[in-house]
Order: C-alpha cells, then structure tokens, then sequence
C-alpha cells in the first residue's frame, strides 16, 4: 500500500513544494516586470526620433533587469542583454512597442529547479512575466480649443482675451484697407465712441452715434476691415453733417452686416482740414458674435479656435470641448519635424492629421490642426458656464474651491463659489497652487524659466487649469492651410496679476482692486462672457505627478507620468 501511494504522495508533494515555488518565481518575476517597464517608461519620450527614443527604452530596462537579477535567470551586460530584448524570441525576454508612448516588457526565464517533482521525471520550468506600461502628460484632458500664437505676445503672463469690438478696451488698430478714394488725406477728425457696436448678422442697422470732435462737414463714413479680408471696404455718403461733436443715424447696410467679424469706421471730411479721420482713430463696429482674443493685439487672427472633431454635430465641437476636454482617442501632441512647421500637410512625414469634414477619425497624438479666426462669446459662455448643446455642464460649474492641504484657494483665501448667470462656479486662484507662498507668478511665466517643479499636483484637479495649443504663426483669415501645433502652453483662467503671491494676492482687473471684487477671469455683458483673463506659464513648472492617460502625450519635453497599464 505504501509503495503504490508513494507515488501519490511525491505528486502531491511536488504540488505543494515545487509549484509553491514557481508561484513565488512569477510573483517575483511580475514585481521585475512592473518595475522594469516603469523604470524605462520615460525614455519612451525621449528623442524626438522614434528610433533613439525606443533604444534608449530598450537600453533602460536591460540595465534594469541586471540590476535586480532573479534567481534562475542568467547575467549579461546591458548591452547584450539588450540585444536579446529586441531579437524577437520571448524565451529570453523581449521588449516590444504596441504604440508610440507604450511599452511591453517581457523578462528572462528564470529557471525553477523542482526538488520532488523530480522524482516523478520532471526536473524544472521556465517563468517569466510581462507588464505593459504609457507615459501621458498629467491633466492632458484639460486641452482647451482655442490656440495661442507664439512670439506675439500673447502667450506668457496675463493675458485679457477680450472683444475686439468694444472700443472701451480696444488699444490697438490693425493693418486695415485703405480708403478706395483720398487715400493720402488726412482730416483732424477724432473719433471716440460709436453707439451701439453690436449688430447682427445678416441685417441692416442703423449706427445711433459716433462721437469725437471736428465732425462737422462730415459726408462720408468708411468701414474697413484688414487687406487680407474680402470684402475689405465699404464706404457709404451721408448728409453733410453740422455738428462738431457728434454724428447720428447713420445707416449701415447688409453690404456690411453681411460679413460678420469686426470692421473699423474712418470718417470723411470734405472741406476745410479735409480727408479721413486718421488711422489711429479708427473705432470697432461688431458683425455677429463677437470673437474673444488677445487683448494687446487687434487682428481678429491672433487668437482663434482650433477644429477638433468629435462625434457630435460641428457646431457643438468647441464648447463641447471646452466642457468636458477632447473626445478620445483624439489628443494633441506637438510636431517635432521640423519640415513640417509651421504649416503641415496631412499625410506627410510625422504629420497627425485629425480630419474636420465628414465621418473623421480621431487620431491620438494628432499635431496638424485647422482653425476658425476668433473664440467667440458664445462657445465661451456655453463651455465655462451655461452649459453646451450636448447638454454638458460648463467647465466652471463647481460648488467649491479645489481641495488644498492646509489652503483655500478660492479667492481671498475662501471656499466659496462665484455666482454667474445663475450658476455656481468654482473660484480657484493660480497662486494657491504654487508650492511656496511667497513666490509671484511672474518667475513661471517666461520661456526661460527653468527652476523646476513649484507647483502642487493638486493643480490638475483644478478646473480653471487647462492647456493650450501654440502655433508657429498667426493662421491667416479665410485660408485652407492647415497649421502645426509647435509647443503647449500651461494656463489657468484667472485674473491674477504677475505680482500676485498666496500671500498677497494680486489681480490686473485695476491698480487698487479688493479681492473680493475680482473677476478671477470672467466678465459678463448681455448674458455672455465678452472677456476671459488667463495666465500662461512655462510647463516646467508643472509637476510630474496626478492623473495621466498613457498616451496622451502633449509634449515630449513636459512632465511626464508612467501609467502601468497590463
């Protein structure tokens, strides 16, 4: 009886000795995997050759495994250990890439040799394991749709995003048409107001009143937009006027109001100091819904919308966007082929191109990008507040400040929420984030800041933070060119000044401003947003920890987080 069962007992033996052991090998095997791949896992970005970026990969887990050798498996040095992870053959470990920023890693055996199982013939196993780990750039979903332009100045610091059309804070006159007649006359004329500035689209109106000075004989009244737009120039004759300060009822015809955007009105004199007003004393009429753009620039392209497609109707695209980040797999990600900036060619060399007409595909990593000429009021007020036709919430409807340890960010150092429109927004300020609260915005806000991460992760569950895109020029008005995106720029909606610290908190909203009556980034007129104030700071300031989808990489050089994912 004792002999036949002594087979069964080495069995059972061997089920309790020699495959305890191989589960203990695999635990220890997973443990190399995980690590390894999410030792090496940065290096996935980086080179800006995919070659490079994958051998400095490869090279990272070798080292890695040599370093924290398993029993059973065999020691090499790293560069051919190395090789063996890129020879195709599992047996000896392998290191594959199922996408750009992802990778699987694959151990060596590690040789079990079975200490009773032996007796029933079977002297040892081969365990390994496998990991499968991305890089992503934390808080990526918080991509904005609309772009900044780089070198203008627009797209460090605080920066007002504001409508062009109000010529209460109107500063600058871009190129514009010249007048079809009288071109090198000029008249005294001072034009300060024009009453109302909005009209809509489609429709003739009637301008009540343009105010200034030397207004008297005035017969003409010209509306210019920039030369690169069609119609650029519409010049109209009116009854010669008397009064030297004010010119009312002059008609405005669908010639006009057909083209929505923003046109300038010049006024013309016919006798005395004769000629059009001058040049700098151009006022801003508004077509349609107003854009929201850079502040210290005037040209309705120098702050715009980015195209990026969803699954909903394109109308609902952008403050869809706005609401509740990029519909995926769409990401963006920054075009590092230099052939192929600052303007790109869907299906060349290294170009993503997520296409914008018809049933697209969403792409990943998409760098080639079209645009549409201003950020309109109201893609803005459904995206941060009212709400969207797709029926997502606004990007800011929040009930309280984000969670700090030991911080309320809100502002004046408050938990409260702002009231908007009948909505409750969340009030966080950038400064509450930084990690010192002595330290002003300013030092983050230039290309040349290098003084690492100073800001809490918490920064990413904030939602006033947000990315966005930099093109390499100002996208021209009308045009079919489609545009490489050439950096991401970090930025948080708020109206906080360069100056500002947690401690003392500052805001550009005026010199002698209360914190409890900033705006923190949002000014609302006739039910809609016509200002959002944002500060763009460098990425290097972002710290590389938080929520990360593996992947979804914006910029290679930015803070990157390893994701395991298998």
């Amino acid at each position: 009886m004792f002999a036949l069962l002594s087979v069964v007992l080495f069995g059972v033996g061997a089920l309790a000795v020699d495959l305890g052991s191989m589960y203990q090998r695999k635990a220890e095997t997973q443990s190399q995997a995980d690590l390894a791949a999410l030792s090496a896992a940065p290096a996935l970005a980086s080179s800006s050759t995919l070659s490079v970026a994958r051998a400095n990969a490869v090279l990272k887990v070798a080292r890695y495994l040599n370093a924290n050798l398993k029993v059973g498996q065999t020691q090499l040095n790293d560069s051919t250990l190395a090789a063996r992870l890129t020879d195709g053959n599992s047996g000896n470990g392998e290191v594959t890439f199922p996408s750009t920023y992802s990778m699987r890693v694959t151990t060596p055996a590690a040789r079990v040799d079975f200490a009773l199982a032996g007796a029933l013939g079977k002297s040892g196993a081969d365990v390994s394991a496998s990991a499968t780990v991305g890089v992503g750039t934390p808080g990526a979903n918080a991509v904005m749709p609309f772009y900044a332009v780089t070198g203008n100045g627009c797209d460090y610091g605080a920066q007002s995003l504001t409508d062009p059309a109000n010529g209460k804070t109107q500063s600058v006159v871009p190129p514009l048409a010249n007048p079809s007649t009288n071109v090198g006359q000029t008249s005294n004329a001072t034009l300060t107001s024009v009453t109302p500035y909005v009209f809509t689209e489609g429709v003739s109106g009637t301008i009540t009143t343009i105010e200034g000075s030397h207004l008297s004989s005035v017969t003409k009244i010209g509306f210019y937009r920039s030369p690169s737009e069609t119609p650029n120039v519409f010049e109209e004759a009116i009854t010669s006027n008397t009064n030297n300060n004010t010119i009312s009822t002059v008609p405005l015809p669908t010639a006009v109001t057909n083209y929505p955007g923003v046109w300038w009105i010049r006024t013309y004199t016919s006798t005395g100091n004769k000629g059009w007003s001058p040049l700098s004393e151009s006022l801003p009429i508004r077509i349609g819904d107003g854009p929201i753009q850079c502040g210290s620039l005037s040209n309705s392209g120098n702050f715009g919308t980015l195209k990026l497609a969803r699954s909903s109707p394109p109308s609902t695209w952008a403050p869809d966007n706005m609401a509740v980040g990029l519909q995926s797999p769409l990401s963006l990600s920054v075009q590092t082929n230099p052939a192929s900036m600052p303007t790109c060619t869907p299906g060349g060399l290294s170009v993503v191109y997520t296409a914008t007409t018809g049933a697209a595909t969403r792409y990943a990593n998409t760098n080639c990008v079209d645009t549409d000429t201003g950020l309109t009021s109201q893609v803005t007020t459904q995206g941060l507040v009212t709400g969207t036709g797709s029926g997502y919430p606004g990007r800011l409807v929040r009930p309280t400040s984000t969670s700090m340890p030991g911080r309320q960010c809100g502002v004046n150092h408050s938990n409260s929420q702002r009231s908007m429109l009948g909505y409750s927004l969340n009030d966080d300020t950038l400064s509450c984030f930084m990690t010192s609260p002595t330290t002003a915005l300013s030092t983050i806000a230039s290309a040349a800041y290098s003084g690492g991460a100073v800001l809490d992760p918490a920064i990413y569950d904030s939602p006033r933070f947000c990315y966005v895109p930099v093109l390499g020029i100002d996208p021209s008005n009308g045009g079919s060119l489609h545009y490489s995106v050439v950096d991401v720029r970090p930025c948080f909606i708020t109206s906080e000044a360069s100056t500002s610290t947690y401690s003392s908190q500052k805001y550009v909203d005026g010199a002698n401003v209360s914190t409890t009556t900033a705006t923190n980034g949002l000014t609302v007129q006739n039910n809609k947003v016509t200002t959002l104030q944002v500060y763009f700071f460098n990425k290097n300031a972002l710290p590389a920890t938080g929520n990360a989808s593996p992947g979804q990489i914006l910029s290679p050089n930015g803070p990157l987080v390893p994701v395991l994912t298998d």
